[in-house]
């Protein structure tokens, strides 16, 4: 029988139980893909991380797979994020990159309240064609005269689509119930993996707050999610080049979860996103598979 070492922190929250929580196995080399994704299912998250490390390997770049309980994802935020705050963990250096299914993703680090702050660089945002409004607000379970008429329903990436959708205010994102089989025929359309509902700020210091919905779950805080949205800001005048925002979600779920963004533009293009947030152990063990 082995037993794998685990860390179980909350990504993007500088208080304990809020966030997103993610499962990191630190020593994955181990592990077959059978096995990681038998592990995924266990431990139930929305993503859990799997480091390819061997041991005495540079403890500042690492293989990293993601998987959900039903999947394999070749990007997504918050499990980048956590995965790096683990491994920065072990080393006095401000930089770690992870080796990801869309590339290297690097991620630098600094103290802020006594907890890591991470900021990760993600890949250059493509942004896909504006969506009928119709159709969206059908996903949405939404009218027409819920969605805010001076931007557009968008899909955006960084490695891992969404549909933008912005709203008339954050009393209609607070009553969001999508309909699933409408979400779903929206998101096949767009070849997009969740919606990601926003609104305009209504606390200080907040930008956007914003739910993510999927075919099968709400998530507290997605920060690929954030990182497409950040492109669609820019490029729609949303949020200035070099300004920094913050984007509020989970408050709906109980796990409010605050996500720092910026980026700048090349001409008319999304460049150079970057997306971060605090990071909290919150348990460490092992499992005996």
């Amino acid at each position: 029988m082995r037993r794998i070492p685990f860390v179980h922190v909350d990504v993007f929250t500088e208080q304990p139980l809020c966030g997103n929580g993610l499962t990191v196995f630190t020593r994955a080399h181990e592990l077959s893909d059978i096995e990681m994704a038998a592990l995924a299912r266990e431990t139930r998250q929305a993503e859990t991380t799997f480091v390819i490390q061997p041991p005495g390997s540079d403890s500042t770049r690492a293989r990293v797979r993601i998987f959900t309980p039903t999947e394999e994802l070749p990007f997504a935020g918050h499990p980048t994020l956590g995965t790096a705050a683990v491994l920065h963990s072990t080393t006095t250096r401000e930089e770690i990159v992870l080796e990801l299914g869309v590339g290297p993703i690097p991620v630098r680090f600094e103290k802020r309240a006594g907890h890591p702050f991470g900021e990760m660089r993600q890949n250059d945002p493509v942004l896909g064609e504006l969506l009928p409004a119709a159709e969206v607000a059908r996903a949405a379970n939404l009218e027409l005269a819920d969605l805010d008429p001076k931007l557009p329903a968008r899909r955006s990436s960084t490695g891992l689509p969404f549909v933008i959708v912005p709203l008339r205010d954050r009393s209609v994102l607070k009553r969001v119930r999508p309909t699933p089989a409408s979400m779903e025929a929206l998101l096949a359309r767009a070849e997009a993996h969740g919606l990601y509902l926003v609104a305009p700020g209504e606390e200080a210091g907040v930008h956007l707050h914003a739910r993510m919905f999927d075919p099968y779950a709400e998530d507290p805080a997605t920060g690929s999610a954030a990182g497409a949205c950040t492109g669609w800001m820019l490029a729609h005048g949303v949020l200035a080049p070099g300004a920094r925002a913050v984007i509020a979600q989970g408050d709906e779920l109980l796990r409010p979860s605050r996500i720092h963004v910026r980026g700048a533009l090349d001409g008319a293009r999304p460049t150079d996103v970057r997306v971060g947030g605090s990071v909290i152990e919150i348990a460490r063990g092992e499992v005996s598979i």
